[in-house]
């Protein structure tokens, strides 16, 4: 019987997993999409043109600058991580990964940029951890930061709710700590739902942290923060 899984990123994000989870599982797995975020534009941001590179650390990033704006970054963009990475080089921008995590960007930053050749632009959401900036700006560079979306939280729809209460969802997979924090919400405003059987899985120990107290059949942390890691840890427990 396959294993369900329920996907909470943004509606494209978690499309575009399930359909890699499809082609790692194939049949073992079935996806329901609920997201409990959705993505809003706020701002453009002007004079692109002065930066010397942008910084992107969510694919929504990229994604609004394109996608909303209408603005492609002629200079490199450096992001997190490959699916970022990725989302930029879609449009044509060229675009470096730092593999993973906001410690890996500032090195990567450090390391391939120089700030005598100009300011940075750190085009980014409401909510960001890593203190990129201010960290980037103690190591001498000018760094501008625009906050070009913003993350509204979204109710499970009613086929997510349902699969809760029948025990129907077998594994969550958890990429932030802003949905942690949403879902751990809803489970205290839904105690209908039953989650002995079902397991979690963080891309870190801090994801994971607003979830610390709720009863799961399991929870576990990838081996590193990246949507590699995620399907491998996935992969693991949907064949065991």
């Amino acid at each position: 019987m396959p294993k369900t899984i329920l996907l909470t990123r943004p509606h494209r994000q978690s499309e575009e997993f399930a359909q890699r989870l499809r082609q790692e599982c194939g049949h073992e797995v079935s996806c329901i999409i609920s997201p409990l975020l959705v993505i809003e534009s706020v701002q453009a941001p002007l004079n692109i043109d002065r930066y010397q590179a942008v910084l992107f650390t969510s694919p929504n990033g990229a994604k609004t600058l394109k996608g909303d704006f209408g603005i492609i970054p002629k200079c490199p963009c450096i992001c997190v991580g490959d699916q970022t990475a990725e989302m930029a080089r879609s449009f044509g921008c060229e675009a470096y990964s730092a593999k993973g995590s906001s410690e890996e960007l500032v090195i990567l930053v450090q390391s391939v940029l120089d700030p005598a050749m100009g300011p940075l632009l750190h085009a980014r959401g409401e909510t960001a951890a890593g203190n990129i900036a201010q960290r980037l700006t103690e190591a001498g560079f000018d760094v501008d930061e625009q906050i070009i979306y913003r993350q509204s939280p979204a109710n499970l729809n009613d086929l997510a709710s349902e699969a809760l209460s029948a025990r129907n969802v077998d594994i969550v997979p958890v990429f932030s700590p802003m949905t942690a924090t949403i879902f751990a919400q809803q489970i205290q405003d839904h105690p209908s739902w039953d989650l002995s059987g079902l397991h979690v899985i963080g891309l870190s120990k801090n994801v994971v942290a607003p979830l610390q107290g709720i009863t799961f059949k399991s929870v576990e942390t990838t081996g590193a923060p990246t949507a590699d890691a995620m399907i491998t840890a996935l992969k693991r427990r949907v064949f065991t």
